[in-house]
């Protein structure tokens, strides 16, 4: 896990993703949570689930990745992570500085597997998950998250 300690490079990668210009292979799983979180901060849950649908399916296609159903975009991890960082946020004091929120959330929120909590694989893989929002099949979200 990096751990950050300027504002400036958060900004800088949250602007790279958004125009496209962030290299490719520094969109890992920890660049998703800190861009998830941007918006998420910045937005309801609603505006920010549209804007990280359209910028992680265009950001795709500018990697030359195609978003299909079986890679690219995932409807269901975006929307469950949505999920998972408005509940984080709902729960932190929110007033702490963006580098403070972002170094708390990865230090504790990093893993990837953190859907398969609520999702078995087979459902969290399925074309259907990918393409659109499904429920959890192995626990329930603390809210409701259909949309």
């Amino acid at each position: 896990m990096i751990v950050y300690d300027s504002p400036e490079v958060l900004t800088h990668l949250v602007e790279s993703f958004a125009d496209c210009t962030l290299p490719c292979h520094e969109w890992t799983h920890q660049a998703h949570l800190i861009v998830g979180l941007w918006y998420c901060s910045q937005h309801d849950t609603e505006a920010a689930t549209t804007i990280l649908r359209n910028s992680i399916k265009r950001y795709n296609v500018s990697c030359g990745k195609a978003n299909t159903d079986t890679s690219g975009y995932h409807e269901t991890i975006t929307r469950f992570f949505v999920w998972y960082i408005k509940r984080y946020l709902s729960n932190t004091d929110t007033q702490r500085s963006f580098v403070t929120l972002v170094n708390d959330f990865c230090a504790h929120h990093v893993e990837s597997s953190s859907p398969l909590k609520f999702y078995s694989q087979e459902r969290l893989m399925s074309a259907a998950a990918r393409l659109g929002w499904v429920e959890p099949d192995l626990q329930p979200l603390l809210e409701s998250h259909s949309q």
